[in-house]
This record gives C-alpha cells, structure tokens and sequence, in this order.
C-alpha cells in the first residue's frame, strides 16, 4: 500500500464515526475509483481552452488571467500584490499561489525542489509523493508533489517553479486529500498551458 493510500484511510477513519467502519471501507473504494477514471491531463487541456472545466459532474466557467486559469464564479479570496497572486475557492475548495521573485534560482532539479518543500514545512508533516516536469511554451515547468495537513484535514499539493527573464516563479495548487483524483490532472493541465503563449 502506498504512503497516499494510507494517509487517504487515515483521514477517512479520522472523519468516521465509531459505528461506520463499513463506510470507511466504501469510501476506500470510492477513492480508487476516482483514481482509476479520472480524467487526463489532456482531457482538461481541451476543457481549460473551451473555457468550461467538469469537476466532480458540475461545470466551471473559467478564462485565462496572466498565467493562472480562473474560475471565477467561485472565488471566495482574492489577493492581488505586486509580485503574488494568491487565490482561494468557495465549493471547489482549492487554492492557487503564484509569487515572481526576482533572485537567480538556486534549485538544481525537481528533486532537490521535493527536499526543499519537505524541510520548509516548520513541524507540520509533509510527505512527497511525485516530482517531475513539463514544457509550457517554451518554458520548463518543474513541479513536486506531496501531502500535508492543515486544520481542515489532509491537504494534496502540488509546488512549481520555473525561471523568468527576471528572476524565477514559484507557486502552488492545493485541495482537500479526499478530492486529489479530481483536481490532480487539472492542475498538471493548468501548468501545461501556464506559458504557452510564449511558444
């Protein structure tokens, strides 16, 4: 059993009520279920281009502001700053980071990018689950998954950066554990088209 798996029944078991084991156990299987017919990134490319996504069977209008996709009839924050965009959702429950730092980058690859959101973590648990990389435009996208916790519960997070004419960008796309099959392709979509206008 993979470490997510276990961090998935470890969350459902932490919601359960003491009577309800055989729901657990339903739960379970409903996540691997989402896991296998989840969509592919491919699918939510198509989707984030046409400007409507299908999360979980109900529709999103979304559009293309800068780099980031948005979904815009569900915005519950919104903070705009001069170098940072940082954006949270109302019944999507994610959130989107997106922060222009103007220093060379120092991260090597993907990996080393893994360690360093491993040790940045300050006490709360973080645990890796992927790292890779991707071409959007003609930028390089490196990227690093992992799962943590807040005060909601477990969280699913996949970390970003790539180098800019000034410096580098750095980001994040979050939602609930329990949600991971729906919006982990989507994010990965998302990050494929972040710089295709550069191509």
């Amino acid at each position: 059993m993979f470490l997510d798996e276990k961090l998935v029944q470890a969350e459902l078991k932490r919601q359960a009520k003491p009577d309800d084991m055989g729901e657990t156990e339903r739960a379970i299987e409903e996540i691997r279920r989402q896991e296998a017919g989840q969509k592919t990134v491919n699918q939510f490319i198509d989707e984030l281009k046409a400007g409507v996504v299908v999360i979980d069977e109900l529709a999103y209008r979304c559009e293309k502001q800068g780099q980031l996709y948005i979904f815009s009839d569900d915005i519950e924050k919104n903070v705009k700053q001069e170098n940072a965009v940082i954006i949270s959702y109302k019944t999507l429950e994610m959130g989107i980071n997106l922060m222009y730092l103007m220093s060379p980058l120092v991260i090597k690859n993907e990996k080393e990018y893994q360690k360093q959101m491993h040790f940045r973590q300050n006490g709360v648990p973080y645990y890796p689950v992927d790292t890779g990389k991707l071409k959007s435009g003609v930028t390089k996208i490196f990227y690093a998954t992992g799962l943590t916790t807040s005060p909601i519960g477990g969280i699913f997070v996949l970390h970003y950066y790539f180098k800019t004419k000034a410096g580098f960008a750095s980001g994040n796309y979050t939602c609930r554990l329990l949600k991971r099959y729906s919006f982990e392709h989507l994010f990965l979509a998302m990050l494929h088209l972040m710089c295709e206008e550069e191509s």
